[in-house]
């Protein structure tokens, strides 16, 4: 069954077949991402297989988890939410949303999946382009084979069109099973110091996929 899915993973059956197989020998979690995958190519059994062998995951909302340090004195700048993203942004408590040395955000892209890890990072450097031309993108990490394909990336820029001021930002986008996850850090710098990347990049992998 790998070899048939990896020659071609729409061939009919296959996926569910296999999910069927790992399910039985105890390994649930790859049963799953076999189902979904399945639903995704338009297996349209995929659906019955999920409802009886992933229950707890297709019948219980999504959520990623991301602790936010307690000593570095996080608070709630902003939060907004509606039927097609949830995003909030922190700041340090003696900072404002309007004026911050550093930045947080968590953004939720609701019922968005199933797509290449380089797409929501390609949109965010777009825009970013759009405001500040010498904008610089650099992936730092990725796994796209993982349970939860994600990418690490940064995007520099010294000034913006009607801010001169620099900012520079190291994402986490994280692609669930129900949503997209882009987080990102950010300060108002042209590039972000090595130490900064490698402490970011640390915290950021201690986020996790959560149902509940």
């Amino acid at each position: 069954m790998d070899k048939v899915i990896e020659l071609d993973n729409a061939f009919p059956d296959a996926l569910t077949l296999r999910g069927q197989m790992r399910y039985s020998t105890g390994n649930k979690s790859g049963a799953c991402d076999d189902f979904y995958e399945a639903k995704k190519v338009g297996d349209k059994q995929a659906d019955k297989y999920i409802t009886k062998f992933c229950g707890n995951e297709s019948q219980k909302g999504e959520n990623f988890l991301l602790d936010w340090p307690i000593n570095e004195n996080w608070k709630i700048g902003d939060e907004q939410e509606n039927s097609v993203q949830h995003v909030i942004d922190v700041i340090h408590t003696n900072e404002t949303i309007d004026n911050w040395t550093e930045l947080g955000n968590m953004t939720t892209i609701k019922g968005v999946t199933g797509v290449p890890v380089e797409m929501p990072m390609n949109y965010f450097f777009e825009q970013a382009k759009k405001k500040a031309k010498d904008a610089k993108l650099t992936i730092l990490e990725k796994d796209d084979k993982a349970k939860y394909p994600w990418i690490i990336f940064t995007i520099e820029a010294s000034s913006f069109k009607g801010d001169k001021r620099p900012e520079s930002q190291l994402w986490y986008t994280v692609i669930g099973k129900q949503a997209i996850y882009n987080n990102f850090r950010a300060i108002k710098q042209a590039t972000i110091p090595e130490d900064l990347k490698v402490k970011w990049t640390a915290f950021f992998k201690t986020g996790q996929i959560v149902y509940k």
